[in-house]
């Protein structure tokens, strides 16, 4: 061990210092020589010192300095350093010197610790098994003895019997005891002897003890502990005796080996391990409760899984108590309780059984089995070491369990934080970044060389600031404003757009302690679908206006068809006010389709499909066209003859050309170009067929225009739905999705070809109806009507115009005919005679009650009767319930004459015949 050497005058200067004092203490040779010796004593000790040193300068003797005493050196750095100091007087020729020896027991001091930490260790354990120990501090010749180990010996708690072992030590073991005392001392050998010692009432306890020294770095001895445990009792041999030894070893071992375990298993296998050694077990097993409260099988040993299914459930403990007692079964043949498991403990081979609770702060959490293949009678020894595991490893068990449930949540919660798709991030109360997870940096784009934890927030406004998210500004205004508000520190919620268009919602919350948890949401979708939404909201709104004016219309345009068919009737064929009233009926046949576009778009008309040929559908799209487009924009169509006929709603399909040709306008550069509609025949056959267009006739109509064109990814995307080129508010991107859905649901066919700067072409498929050849008129010519042949008719229908229309209309072709206005008056003359009328035309839109219910109940009193509704907004709901009350028809308004004609002659005739 490196010795520092001191030398000084009588009056306690320095002269000389070697060089492990330097190295002991960090002091420089020349900081030293010519210093008082008190330079090398921590302050507060000095006075002491200097009178001490006094007593041994003069002394004629070497002396040591340090036995029984906390001496302490000075370090250069001002640090206590523990030491042992001898002092000697050295005479020359030149006077007499001073040579203090200094060595640094500063590692001596840490095993004495140690030992002492060992000691309790020692004691807790030894003590579970009712033993007692000793503890001599060599050091300071200090004793330590146990409670238990005066207790043995009758003494109190109080006793001083550092004074008393040797003397009570038996006249013929004394001489043997020192003697291993000493060989354990100077050779390192196990201390281990049975001798006796003198009990407090005078008679001998027959003792085993053992014990174990502890030397330090320089290989002398600074500790001897022991233990001892009565075996003046017992009357076994020795190799009983050395068990003792084991299983206090074999507690010590497992009391360290359950603190270091890494995991609940590990502790099974230790406590497994532990029993099997001590108590020479032949198998064993671990069950602890379930959270149904069942012991469940957790950890064993040498049995069979037929044995654990029959034992699991089964405990000796009817119920928790504070106290469970371990349940000994010494022969499992005279166990009666043991009935229902005789027969599967015997197929394993087991006599005896031990049930050992395990219990920690009053609970029973479950127990230790204990199998011995042969009969066994458990001693006390036994119960306490298997009890004393029991403590040790319900405390693990608990401990570990909860350990790993914390790490197990932790490690959820941060698996959860890091696969989350919000971001995340955590600020202290000093307003630095201590946690994040991934989303947090994907979402705001931050590098890595700027995320760092404990960066400041102020760091991170500063960047976002320094690239534009919060945009145009001071940047130092910026960073201000808000490292102020997050030092408010109070709940902000807020969205904010960044620059590349993702809207992020922010929502800040404060932390008891300080702080911020701040979650990062993209928005971005939903905030597009609530525009969509809204949107959409717009567009049935209006929709819904549409429908309501379009049903006062249909009022108006029935009066309008009636009465200039009336007065067609009323002049003569060469009379020049028919071609006027020609026209007001082509005209009003033209609002009537309007209405019925209008209809569809409120989505209050079912579509109807009939064989149609486009060249007036071509016309009546570009005629609108015409009126909206602006002045530089042109409208042509280009019409082939002999287009073959198709089976379509005519209203749907101008549906589709009008949005089509809206499109081509707006991708018209500076408001300027040309939108061409063309219409021609195509043959597709078995060479040229695709899988889009299969082998057959279609007309095919394409609709082009001048414009900007589109790229191949536009042209990619664009009958996606809500997919729009335009600038927000500009579009939906609905119109070209439902475009492409009317032309499949026609099992039709659209495509698009386009290049940037060459404009764009979309062109439509539709096959050819059965039969489907030449052109049929959007309006026919008039044609006779049928006559009646004076058949009643009663006609209901709010509009009084109307009535009085179909009164002087339907009397002219040979009807009687009763009109009402008020669904009140018309029900009450049903009522008086339902047989009075061959025939019933009621509306369907009657204030005040519904021409359904009006028709339910003439019905009631005459079920067959025909009975016809006429309606502007015809559904497949209200067909459907008009048949089920038994309407005979329902007639879409307004009518023309030839369309009630035909209805009334082939209704009210076919009851006559």
């Amino acid at each position: 061990m490196p010795q520092g050497v001191v030398l000084s005058d009588m009056a306690a200067n320095i002269l000389l210092v070697n060089a492990s004092l330097e190295r002991m203490l960090g002091y420089a040779r020349a900081d030293l020589i010519g210093q008082s010796i008190e330079v090398l004593v921590p302050q507060r000790l000095r006075a002491i010192h200097a009178v001490r040193r006094e007593g041994q300068f003069h002394a004629p003797f070497t002396r040591q300095m340090g036995i029984g005493l906390e001496l302490f050196a000075r370090h250069k750095d001002g640090a206590d350093v523990p030491v042992e100091i001898g002092i000697s007087t050295v005479q020359t020729t030149e006077g007499r010197f001073h040579l203090s020896s200094i060595i640094d027991i500063t590692e001596r001091r840490r095993v004495q610790r140690d030992a002492l930490q060992h000691r309790e260790n020692l004691d807790l354990v030894v003590g579970a098994a009712r033993g007692g120990i000793w503890d001599w501090d060599m050091v300071d010749n200090v004793t330590h003895f146990s409670t238990i180990f005066k207790s043995i010996l009758g003494y109190p708690a109080d006793a001083d019997f550092s004074q008393l072992f040797s003397e009570c030590l038996h006249p013929e073991d004394r001489e043997r005891v020192l003697a291993a005392q000493a060989a354990q001392l100077d050779r390192r050998v196990a201390f281990d002897q049975e001798y006796r010692l003198r009990h407090a009432d005078g008679h001998y306890v027959w003792v085993h003890g053992a014990g174990t020294c502890v030397w330090d770095d320089a290989g002398r001895p600074v500790r001897f502990l022991g233990a001892i445990f009565d075996i003046s009792r017992r009357k076994r041999a020795q190799a009983l005796d050395l068990q003792h030894l084991e299983e206090i070893q074999a507690l010590y071992l497992l009391s360290n080996a359950v603190g270091r375990a890494e995991s609940i298993e590990q502790v099974y296998e230790e406590a497994m391990d532990s029993l099997v050694r001590t108590l020479k077990v032949d198998r064993v097993a671990i069950l602890l409760f379930d959270p149904d409260r069942v012991m469940r099988f957790k950890a064993w040993r040498g049995l069979s899984e037929a044995y654990r299914k029959a034992a699991e459930g089964h405990s000796p403990w009817t119920q928790d108590t504070a106290d469970p007692q371990p349940v000994l079964v010494e022969e499992v043949a005279h166990a009666p309780w043991l009935d229902a498991l005789r027969a599967v403990i015997e197929r394993e081979g087991v006599r005896a059984l031990g049930f050992i609770p395990l219990v920690l702060d009053g609970r029973l959490i479950g127990k230790f089995m204990l199998y011995y293949d042969a009969s066994h009678r458990f001693d006390e020894s036994e119960i306490g070491v298997a009890r004393t595991i029991a403590f040790h490893v319900a405390s693990a068990i608990v401990r570990k369990s909860a350990e790993e449930m914390l790490e197990r949540k932790t490690s959820l919660l941060i698996t959860t934080l890091e696969n989350m798709a919000q971001g995340i991030s955590v600020l202290d109360k000093e307003l630095r970044l201590i946690g994040f997870n991934r989303a947090f940096l994907q979402l705001l784009d931050f590098p890595d060389s700027l995320i760092m934890e404990n960066r400041s927030l102020e760091d991170v406004i500063r960047f976002n600031a320094g690239r534009g998210e919060y945009g145009p500004g001071d940047v130092n205004e910026q960073v201000r404003t808000r490292v102020e508000l997050a030092r408010q520190k109070l709940p902000h919620r807020f969205k904010r757009t960044r620059p590349n268009g993702v809207v992020l919602e922010v929502i800040g919350t404060p932390l008891p302690e300080g702080g911020f948890v701040t979650t990062y949401t993209d928005v971005t979708e939903q905030e597009r679908t609530q525009a969509q939404l809204r949107q959409s909201q717009k567009m049935e709104a209006i929709g819904t206006l549409a429908g309501g004016i379009a049903h006062d219309f249909n009022n108006i345009l029935g009066a309008i068809l009636g009465n200039a068919e009336l007065a067609r009737q009323d002049i003569d064929a060469g009379h020049p006010a028919q071609e006027s009233l020609e026209e007001i009926r082509k005209a009003s046949g033209r609002a009537r389709e309007l209405v019925q576009q209008i209809l569809a778009f409120s989505r209050s008309e079912t579509p109807q499909r009939r064989v149609i040929a486009l060249n007036e559908v071509l016309e009546e799209v570009a005629r609108l066209m015409r009126k909206t487009l602006p002045a530089g924009v042109g409208i042509s169509t280009v019409l082939a003859t002999g287009a073959p006929q198709v089976l379509a709603d005519p209203t749907q399909i101008q549906q589709v050309l009008m949005n089509l040709c809206t499109n081509a306008w707006h991708a018209l550069e500076h408001g300027s170009g040309r939108v061409e509609i063309r219409l021609d025949r195509l043959e597709v056959n078995a060479d040229s067929a695709s899988g889009e267009v299969p082998p057959g006739t279609y007309a095919r109509v394409a609709v082009a225009d001048t414009g900007c064109g589109m790229d191949a990814a536009t042209v990619e995307r664009v009958f996606e739905p809500f997919f729009t080129t335009k600038a927000q508010g500009q579009g939906t991107g609905l119109g070209l999705s439902v475009a492409h859905g009317i032309v499949k649901s026609h099992d039709g066919y659209i495509g698009v070809r386009s290049e940037p700067g060459k404009g764009t072409t979309f062109t439509l498929c539709f096959p050819m109806a059965e039969g489907g050849h030449g052109d049929a008129s959007a309006v026919g010519d008039p044609v006779e009507s049928p006559r009646g042949r004076g058949e009643r008719i009663l006609f209901l229908d709010d509009e009084e115009a109307l009535v009085f229309l179909a009164q002087r209309m339907l009397v002219r072709l040979g009807y009687r005919v009763s009109g009402f206005s008020r669904w009140e008056e018309a029900l009450e003359a049903f009522r008086a005679d339902p047989d009075a009328f061959d025939l019933v035309i009621s509306d369907y839109n009657m204030p005040g009650r519904s021409g359904l219910e009006i028709a339910r109940e003439m019905l009631a009193l005459r079920p067959t009767m025909p009975l016809v509704l006429a309606s502007g907004f015809i559904t497949d709901e209200l067909t459907a319930n008009a048949r089920a009350i038994g309407v005979a028809e329902v007639l879409y308004k307004p009518n023309t004459v030839e369309e009630l004609a035909d209805s009334i002659h082939r209704l009210a005739g076919a009851r006559r015949s």
